[in-house]
């Protein structure tokens, strides 16, 4: 067993093959990329039992002449880092073998696939090139990075998506480059961050789901709680509030999906004001500032939905076939329309993009304790219950 963190850039295959030739990635790169073919098949039992029930992927890979299964959990993580526990064992050949892990933390997924019928749900065919990277970020931090730059295709159900992504992988070291490296290769290319795995793209395809809204969810903290951990969980929400409306607000069908990213977005700048007095102010400006364009971004888009279904539609219901409403429908619905548009280039912006790793990492590497001295200390371990009355 072993734990994946990795984050996921997504851009075009030329701008990607651009980072490893980059000298600032380039001069760090520990020999020359391999390149394979991974041929994988993901399988459940026709019910989902693995993916609903357990939250578990279990997958079959042809690695050279060598046959893998792999069982992994869902990914877990704020913001754009993935991280997951996973098996691997070696098998026969292509079809599953799930006895083979004897690890007890998989006793339900072994009896749940045991002995019963096993189907394939999701294939993917990928090419991939792969090298390692030792990475040093500006505060003298370091790690290993793997790096694996991957073409191909997902498949579901006849339905199909392209994979053009860069995995940044930590081997060892301090999680902190991961994000250092992120910035960095977001300067370099234009790309956008992944926050699917291939295995959850492929389930979106076989069941045909519509991506749904994200709502706010109520942080479990416990009674001792100090300062710091409340900040850590109500940031780590509305966080993964933001980034769990992204599919929803990319795909533009349910407009609770641009209504509550926005939610997320305006609860994150709540937070930095709740808490300013344990953040740098330069910090939280900074942050604030670029919550706030993305927030302004969204809002014309927002404003037309609310102006659409609440105000406009029980005018045209009352009036109807009054042909000066029938006008202002449709200039409503072209406005609309461009307002959509623009969200949606800002959320796959670069500007964007480094937003949301900007804060994320943030938030993992508690950037509030930088420059931080003993009172600033002595504040963050206070009990939450104390520093609320």
């Amino acid at each position: 067993m072993g734990v994946e963190r990795e984050l996921k850039l997504e851009g075009r295959a030329e701008d990607l093959r651009k980072l490893l030739v980059d000298p600032a990635v380039a001069d760090g790169l520990k020999g020359r990329p391999t390149r394979r073919r991974l041929a994988a098949t993901y399988y459940d039992t026709p019910e989902g039992t693995l993916r609903r029930e357990l939250g578990m992927s279990l997958r079959v890979r042809k690695e050279g002449r060598r046959w893998v299964q792999a069982v992994k959990r869902e990914p877990t993580g704020d913001g754009v880092l993935l991280a997951r526990d996973e098996w691997e064992v070696q098998v026969a050949g292509e079809a599953p073998e799930p006895a083979r892990f004897t690890d007890p933390e998989l006793a339900d997924l072994v009896q749940a696939a045991t002995g019963r019928e096993l189907v394939a749900i999701v294939r993917t065919d990928i090419r991939r090139e792969t090298v390692d990277l030792g990475w040093t970020d500006e505060h003298g931090r370091s790690a290993v990075v793997n790096l694996a730059l991957d073409q191909g295709r997902i498949e579901a159900d006849g339905r199909a998506e392209e994979v053009s992504e860069l995995e940044l992988e930590l081997v060892e070291g301090d999680p902190a480059c991961l994000y250092a490296l992120a910035l960095r290769c977001a300067e370099l290319a234009p790309v956008r961050f992944v926050t699917q795995s291939k295995w959850q793209r492929g389930v979106r395809l076989h069941d045909r789901l519509v991506p749904q809204p994200v709502k706010a969810e109520r942080p479990e903290l416990a009674a001792d709680a100090n300062i710091e951990t409340v900040m850590v969980a109500a940031f780590g929400a509305a966080l993964r509030q933001w980034v769990g409306n992204e599919a929803a607000v990319l795909d533009g069908r349910d407009p609770e999906g641009i209504h509550q990213m926005r939610v997320a977005l305006r609860r994150l700048r709540s937070l930095l004001t709740v808490f300013k007095d344990l953040i740098p102010p330069a910090q939280r400006k900074s942050l604030s500032g670029e919550l706030r364009t993305v927030v302004k971004a969204l809002g014309p888009a927002r404003d037309l939905d609310v102006f659409e279904a609440e105000l406009l539609a029980p005018v045209l219901a009352a009036r109807a076939g009054e042909p000066s409403l029938s006008a202002l429908h449709e200039l409503a619905t072209s406005a609309r329309a461009r307002a959509y548009d623009e969200a949606h280039a800002m959320v796959a912006s670069r500007d964007y993009g480094r937003t949301l790793l900007r804060l994320s990492a943030w938030l993992a590497m508690r950037g509030w304790r930088v420059g931080a001295d003993a009172a600033g200390a002595d504040q963050l371990a206070m009990p939450a219950t104390q520093a609320a009355a």
